[in-house]
């Protein structure tokens, strides 16, 4: 099976590429989205076709095989941190019930005192996933070679990326030259939503 690495700029929003990115964290998103997969999916066709904004396509790089996406790398300069985590707040709360915008908007919150801040100097990677039924043919590596590459072009220091702990990926993560920096955990969380440690995983080029 040839796999492709291919920018996602006019690659449409599909409800694959929305449940492969809830994948990379089910637990935040269940918490962001109170376990709603539609509102989701809702979020992601506005998101995905953003020009600013965490999970949009100009940001996104596609691993692909016979027209299928197989996995996928969201990353972008610390610089832009800001502006795109805010970009995203407002616009998925907009795309959600009353209810719903509050349950994000004290999500969002949790994630402030959950995530590390991004440094300036460094291509910060808020998703890689690949589907379940390509994972083990090395198409994370691919991915995040990209990701290094990019960086490398743009004079960057180093990659930061969030982990769950004692997820897969954590594992993974190390055995391509990541080192966790410092773990985080949240004990005050919304009743019925558990969620596991993060590390900050880094790794200087």
């Amino acid at each position: 099976m040839s796999i492709e690495l291919q920018d996602a700029g006019a690659v449409p929003a599909s409800d694959h590429l929305a449940m492969m990115l809830w994948d990379t964290d089910p637990e935040l998103f269940a918490v962001a989205f109170r376990s709603d997969r539609a509102a989701w999916r809702r979020v992601f066709e506005a998101e995905w076709v953003a020009e600013i904004g965490l999970h949009t396509r100009r940001r996104a790089t596609l691993a692909v095989s016979d027209g299928r996406e197989l996995g996928v790398v969201i990353c972008f300069p610390g610089t832009d941190a800001v502006a795109n985590f805010t970009a995203s707040l407002e616009r998925e709360c907009s795309n959600l019930s009353p209810e719903g915008a509050q349950a994000l908007r004290h999500a969002f919150e949790l994630m402030g005192w959950l995530f590390p801040p991004i440094p300036d100097n460094v291509l910060y990677v808020i998703n890689l996933v690949v589907s379940q039924e390509a994972r083990g043919r090395g198409i994370g590596r691919l991915l995040m070679e990209r990701a290094e590459s990019l960086a490398r072009r743009l004079h960057l220091d180093g990659i930061h990326l969030d982990a769950v702990t004692k997820a897969p990926a954590f594992r993974f993560y190390c055995g391509i030259g990541y080192e966790p920096m410092v773990e985080t955990r949240l004990y005050r969380l919304p009743e019925g939503y558990p969620l596991g440690g993060h590390s900050r995983m880094v790794k200087m080029l």
